[in-house]
């Protein structure tokens, strides 16, 4: 059986980015999505690992390595000053035809279900935000930003459609993942 870790970006202490309004940071929102992730993906014959941030961000890389899983997604969502800002995007690591690969079966069905601006596949390089999970990583990887959690609409948006979020995640990384390592 194929396996895919996910990790959920942040954790309880350092919960990410933060809406006041809706008083949810990125961990109280994706430590739930990957949840349902993972149910979605067992349902597809597929072995989920979710994985938690401890105590250092190189030692949860360590883990992930450990658990010598086929594919690793690390759930976020973006943040920022301006309120106004949406969109979707995924990361991988810039020389990574596999995990730019992974990165742009995500992008496409995430998009397509927010209808955000798509911000589209970001290339990421050492120094970059999220370099080291996807350059130390054994195994392809990309870090999936679905939405501002810092616009108060797409926050409401994502909160409504989170089940529907598990599902197009879970069917993109099934199918990626049945279909890349048979080849």
């Amino acid at each position: 059986m194929k396996t895919v870790c996910i990790v959920v970006g942040h954790s309880h202490a350092d919960g990410g980015c933060y809406n006041p309004n809706a008083e949810m940071n990125e961990y109280d929102f994706n430590h739930v999505l990957a949840g349902h992730i993972a149910e979605r993906l067992h349902s597809r014959n597929v072995r989920p690992i979710i994985m938690y941030r401890g105590s250092s961000y190189s030692g949860m890389v360590k883990d992930v390595n450990a658990t010598n899983a086929d594919f690793a997604i690390e759930l976020h969502c973006n943040g920022a000053k301006n309120k106004n800002a949406k969109g979707a995007e995924t990361l991988h690591w810039h020389t990574s035809k596999a995990s730019k690969a992974l990165a742009a079966r995500l992008q496409t069905p995430i998009h397509g279900l927010l209808n955000e601006r798509n911000r589209g596949l970001k290339a990421i390089k050492k120094g970059d935000r999220g370099w080291y999970f996807l350059k130390k990583t054994a195994m392809p990887a990309v870090i999936l930003e679905p939405f501002f959690l810092s616009n108060d609409e797409s926050l409401k948006l994502g909160l409504t459609l989170r089940e529907q979020l598990a599902n197009v995640i879970a069917g993109a990384l099934a199918d990626h993942v049945l279909n890349e390592v048979t080849q």
